[in-house]
C-alpha cells in the first residue's frame, strides 16, 4: 500500500491452515518479537485462499490487485 515516506507500507495476507484459529493480535505479537518496527505489517487481511500462479507460487500481482479493488471502493 502506498506510503509517503517509505514508498510502500507493508500488509498481509493470511491463509491459515484448515481448522487453525490465528489472531491478528498473536500475528503482530509474533512479528513484533522478529521484526522492526518499520518492518512490521500495518494491515493483516485474512482469506480462505490466495491467489496462486501456474506453478503454485503467490502471484503478487493478483494480491495487490485484490488489495486496491478492496481499498478503492472503501
Amino acid at each position: 500500500m502506498p506510503d509517503d515516506i517509505y514508498g510502500n507500507q507493508v500488509f498481509v495476507y493470511i491463509q491459515p491452515r484448515e481448522s487453525w484459529w490465528i489472531s491478528p493480535d498473536a500475528v503482530q505479537e509474533h512479528c513484533g518479537q522478529l521484526l522492526a518496527n518499520f518492518k512490521m505489517s500495518h494491515e493483516l487481511i485474512f482469506r480462505d485462499a490466495l491467489p496462486k500462479t501456474e506453478r503454485g507460487k503467490m502471484d503478487a500481482n493478483a494480491l495487490w490487485d485484490l488489495w486496491r479493488a478492496e481499498h478503492e471502493t472503501a
